[in-house]
């Protein structure tokens, strides 16, 4: 063809805007000449006549260009708008569908961090919190922000709890709320450590307003004994009296009462009276569970991990300082008793015991949470304690020994209750739990909920997070080949070796995108399903999170290796149908057996990591080894993929030499990636069996080594760097749009199925916090500690 090359640059001048359309309009050109020549040959002209006629039939080039410019003018403007639009909405679209994506997913662990969505939201992805948690506000109405947040123009949490309640000033759970706030309220509570009367009357006059709003609930009573009786005195631990206790490992511990001699006599006089009104209401209760989930109903529907993780973190405060109250009220009053036992008051110590029982008894009755049933039990067994350092005050050997024995029937009961279930069993069902229910559920004996959902619940969370990434490499990819290309064709503007923008075709497009993006995700979820896959094992398990890191990677390598590998062929195939940049055939074989051997290698560590302590060998040396030579052979993979790739972009000259760049280029990124990774991840996540963790970082440092070695044999000169060099400039479409597929098809999936576990999980409870007596061995140790007292009535809304 090169003896046709000066009439087919003059033919084709008019379409050198479009550099790829021009060589394939001067390949059917030349086709054509070498057809009409061929003939000219047959009748019997030499070699260079039948060229020389072969050009006349053709026709004037000048005239013959101006005719195909006419004729390909419509398509080379549509093909320039179309290019102009892939590159104007394409890779924008797949960046800005990555962002929301990010967000939203960063939102969750954020959550986890934080835990405090009622103000600032604070942490590494606070930004993140702090988003979803704005735009759950504009969700809601100004009545449903109100009872969640309060008054929205008031500058503190008390005060904006203040609004709430003069806003509706006959509401008793209103009320209740805010005077839980008054004392948690760090500025008064610390005034009313210090006594600072007015701070102390600040609350009495909110307890008197209260008990005229719900007249037959002793917690009223119950705090105001509280506060008087801290204001009589301060306690002193007696060492010279105790009381052994059994352990839960039959073993005896000597308990030291509190004693006190008080020093306001007033203010005993006034909780003492509070404290017996306390004991003669039907019913005591703060209601503090009722006020969260009353907040919880004004929230939209949860949606997301993170949805819930909010609800969670709403009541991690709120049943405290009602609590702590309690037991100030309990140990003075125990000491009281013994004050009384001294001076050999007998009536009047035991009848403070018998209503310190009664009023428990009705605090018990009351308790929806195991916070609230252990503060309970912690004051029955004072209360039994006390009991018997009365009697032996009093000289009553015998009732001390019987006090005694009541102290040790209690502690058998709570063994009992603690020990109920298999500490096996409870090991096992805590790792199928997952992450955040195996934090909230450890302390709760015999707690039945549903782990699965909780476990898949974040599994999808995390299948989020490492889409996330994924797009991240799609992007960060997309946008150094696009720079790359840009800055290849400005730098060989004027040379033949400039890049061409090539264009696959949408049939190769799509099998780029379907084998190279969707296959991989595909197989993961099957691989999700399988056994091997270790999810019927939560993520607090670092079995199973190493399983899942290490799946991840292979999701990471299989995507970015096919959809280069594909991407490159289809390339190729279009190179060649335009005639241009020929290179060596791909060593197929060879390279897909790499690929083969880098995603079975990874997948192997994932699944040796999930059968191994199921064989009861994990701690065995033979099977760390295994480990780890599972890792680096997967490592050494990389780095003979890496060489093979490049050294075929480049063609087979200097092979050795270019080899040799490859492995310094590639094994060298993924060694810095390493470092980075081994310093940052136990920051991160010093749980997590690291090494697995960098085995992904590592993946992926050798893919950015990979896109840095094809963008050095890009710019060497010669055909085969202009064709790298087009491959550089050509892949930038090819990623984005890998990454837009990703984020509208599989995000949404995982959306999908994050929310339907969620849903799962709110169905049967609104707030976590509300399932732990009820589904747990808590009500047993409710049952015991409230007898026959009467349960209060849920405060109408």
């Amino acid at each position: 063809m090169a003896r046709f090359d000066d009439v087919l640059d003059r033919a084709t001048r008019r379409l050198r805007v479009d550099r790829e359309l021009r060589l394939e309009v001067r390949r059917e050109l030349a086709a054509h000449l070498d057809d009409t020549a061929a003939e000219y040959r047959s009748a019997g002209y030499g070699p260079r006549a039948a060229d020389a006629e072969a050009v006349k039939a053709l026709g004037d080039a000048e005239e013959l260009s101006e005719k195909l410019w006419v004729a390909n003018r419509f398509r080379v403007r549509l093909r320039a708008a179309a290019w102009w639009g892939a590159r104007a909405t394409l890779l924008p679209a797949a960046i800005g569908l990555t962002l929301m994506y990010l967000i939203a997913g960063w939102s969750t662990p954020a959550m986890y961090s934080t835990f405090d969505a009622g103000g600032p939201v604070s942490g590494p992805f606070g930004w993140a919190a702090q988003r979803f948690v704005d735009r759950l506000k504009s969700q809601m109405t100004a009545d449903q922000r109100l009872i969640f947040y309060g008054d929205e123009s008031a500058t503190t949490h008390l005060e904006a709890q203040r609004g709430l309640r003069d806003a509706h000033p006959d509401e008793p759970l209103y009320q209740l709320n805010y005077i839980g706030v008054m004392l948690s309220h760090q500025g008064l509570a610390e005034q009313m450590e210090d006594r600072n009367p007015d701070a102390i009357k600040a609350v009495l006059h909110e307890l008197d307003r209260g008990r005229k709003l719900d007249p037959d609930n002793g917690i009223y009573d119950m705090l105001e004994a509280a506060i008087w009786l801290r204001e009589a005195g301060a306690l002193v631990e007696d060492e010279s009296r105790s009381v052994m206790r059994l352990r839960r490992d039959g073993e005896r511990d000597e308990s030291h009462p509190f004693v006190w001699t008080p020093e306001d006599d007033a203010a005993l006089a006034r909780g003492l009276a509070a404290f017996a009104a306390a004991a003669d209401k039907p019913h005591l209760s703060a209601h503090r569970l009722d006020m969260l989930l009353h907040r919880v109903e004004q929230l939209p529907p949860a949606r997301s991990l993170r949805d819930y993780v909010f609800r969670i973190g709403e009541g991690v405060q709120m049943l405290l300082p009602t609590l702590t109250y309690q037991r100030v009220m309990a140990r003075r009053v125990a000491a009281e008793a013994i004050r009384r036992a001294d001076a050999g008051d007998r009536d009047g110590a035991l009848a403070l015991l018998d209503q310190l029982r009664a009023v428990n008894q009705r605090a018990a009755a009351g308790a929806r949470t195991l916070i609230g049933l252990v503060v309970a039990d912690s004051i029955r067994m004072l209360e039994l304690e006390t009991r018997a350092h009365v009697h032996e005050a009093l000289g009553d050997d015998d009732a001390a020994a019987r006090a005694q024995a009541d102290v040790d029937d209690h502690a058998r009961q709570k063994t009992a209750f603690w020990s109920r279930d298999d500490p096996q069993e409870t090991y096992e069902i805590e790792r199928r739990a997952g992450m955040l229910l195996g934090v909230l559920m450890p302390a709760i004996p015999g707690y039945r909920v549903d782990v699965e959902a909780f476990r898949m619940a974040e599994y999808a969370m995390f299948d989020r997070l490492a889409l996330g990434v994924l797009l991240v490499m799609l992007i960060g990819l997309a946008l150094t080949t696009s720079t790359a290309g840009l800055w290849l064709t400005w730098r060989r503007r004027a040379d033949g070796d400039r890049p061409v923008l090539l264009w696959v075709g949408w049939r190769r497009y799509a099998a780029v995108l379907g084998l190279g993006a969707a296959a991989p995700v595909l197989l993961f979820v099957v691989w999700t399903v399988l056994p091997w896959g270790g999810r019927s094992y939560g993520l607090n398990d670092n079995v199973a999170l190493g399983s899942a890191l290490a799946a991840y990677g292979a999701v990471w390598a299989a995507t970015l290796v096919l959809i280069w590998l594909i991407g490159t062929a289809a390339l190729q195939r279009r190179a060649a149908e335009i005639g241009f940049a020929a290179l060596p055939p791909r060593q197929w074989t060879r390279v897909l057996t790499l690929t083969a051997i880098i995603i079975g290698l990874t997948a192997a560590g994932a699944a040796a990591r999930s059968i191994g302590p199921t064989l009861g060998v994990a701690e065995e040396m033979w099977w760390s080894v295994l480990v780890i030579a599972v890792k680096a052979a997967t490592v050494l993979a990389w780095g003979l993929f890496i060489m093979d790739e490049i050294t075929w972009l480049k063609g087979r000259s200097d092979a050795f030499a270019l080899a040799g760049r490859a492995a310094s280029r590639g094994l060298g990124v993924a060694a810095g990636f390493i470092v980075v990774g081994a310093v940052v991840t136990p920051i991160m996540a010093p749980s997590v069996d690291w090494a697995v963790f960098i085995l992904a970082i590592a993946g992926v440092g050798v893919v950015v080594g990979a896109g840095l070695g094809v963008l050095w044999s890009a710019r060497q000169p010669g055909g085969s760097g202009a064709f790298a060099g087009s491959v550089v400039r050509s892949m930038g479409p090819v990623l984005a749009g890998a990454a837009l597929l990703l984020a509208a098809t599989a995000g949404p999936a995982l959306d999908r199925v994050e929310r339907a576990w969620v849903e799962r999980i709110a169905a049967r409870s609104p707030a976590w916090i509300d399932m732990e007596v009820e589904q747990s061995n808590g009500r047993v140790l409710r049952d015991v500690l409230r007898q026959d007292a009467a349960i209060p009535p849920r405060l109408p809304r």
